[in-house]
């Protein structure tokens, strides 16, 4: 695609090579392919498709750097502001399996009462 293209080049263009703009993008794809596959009203962006995409790389197991990466920010903390709530607190389940139990009888570990755990696939 990118043969006999200068530099500065555009990769995707329209069909009269005119710089791909998100806008236009949404408008003529993104919104009828959310159509065709049934999920109209759902409210799906495709901003919600990249945090699904972060949440599910974290489920798998993707390092921090590798989401940073993926998702093209700046720097890790950037990735872990956003996401860090999703990745694996080790001190909480190390603190279990060397027989260090909840702290309070709430039966919720340090957790304060009524706060669930945060799913892997829960998106902002």
């Amino acid at each position: 695609m990118v043969d006999r293209r200068g530099d500065d080049a555009h990769v995707f263009t329209t069909k009269r090579s005119a710089p791909l703009r998100i806008h236009n993008w949404r408008i003529r794809e993104f919104n009828k392919a959310r159509t065709n596959a049934g999920l109209d009203g759902t409210g799906l962006t495709p901003h919600k498709l990249r945090h699904t995409a972060a949440s599910l790389a974290i489920a798998a197991g993707a390092d921090v750097k590798v989401v940073q990466q993926m998702l093209g920010h700046a720097t890790a903390t950037m990735t872990l502001d956003t996401y860090g709530h999703l990745f694996p607190r080790p001190a909480r389940r190390g603190r279990r399996r060397h027989g260090h139990g909840p702290r309070k009888g709430n039966g919720r570990g340090t957790r304060k009462a009524g706060r669930s755990e945060p799913c892997a696939l829960n998106v902002h």
